[in-house]
């Protein structure tokens, strides 16, 4: 309780980080509930819910994985890299509510791709039969951005029963793997 009303509505914005970090540590269902109810709650200062995105990311859980992955739907970028962060660095506790993600709204589909690309040791498995099923944009990006020896045989199988997805994957991997990639970035065109 004592938590709850610094967190919520303490006069001073450091206690109330303090009081996030504290949770954090604490890692019991109810400190995580709290941080949860900041995390969604777009009345909350930014830096704050920002905070509770890293403290539900140290609480190492499924669920902690899955309210992060729902984080990347959030209007305030600040969140959604935090959210990223954290599932990265929950490691492959993650990787089911990830490839879940990877059919989402837009936000989260991108937030899943990228958190599965920074992971070591994914199985591909999932993503390729996503990859396969919905012939979907993340899941195909996803796949041509995960460590190419542990793909080829998935997109090997792909190539008679969704050729499109074979194709996209090898357009990928042709940019992914030329000089230019190391010195692209994204911008307009004219």
């Amino acid at each position: 309780d004592q938590f709850r009303a610094t967190l919520l509505t303490h006069a001073d914005d450091q206690m109330r980080l303090e009081a996030a970090v504290a949770l954090a540590e604490t890692k019991t269902p109810s400190s995580f509930d709290l941080l949860l109810l900041v995390l969604e709650d777009t009345s909350q200062p930014l830096f704050l819910r920002s905070a509770c995105a890293w403290a539900i990311g140290c609480h190492g859980t499924k669920r902690a994985a899955e309210c992060l992955v729902r984080a990347f739907g959030d209007v305030a970028p600040e969140i959604r890299e935090e959210a990223l962060s954290a599932v990265a660095a929950l490691g492959t506790v993650g990787v089911d509510p990830l490839v879940k993600g990877l059919s989402d709204a837009p936000d989260v589909a991108a937030g899943s791709a990228e958190a599965l690309r920074r992971l070591r040791g994914v199985a591909v498995e999932n993503i390729a039969a996503l990859a396969e099923s919905s012939g979907g944009a993340w899941p195909t990006w996803t796949l041509a951005h995960l460590p190419k020896e542990a793909v080829v045989p998935h997109i090997a199988a792909l190539q008679s029963k969704r050729p499109d997805v074979h194709f996209a994957v090898t357009v990928l991997w042709t940019f992914l793997e030329s000089w230019i990639a190391e010195n692209w970035t994204p911008r307009a065109t004219p």
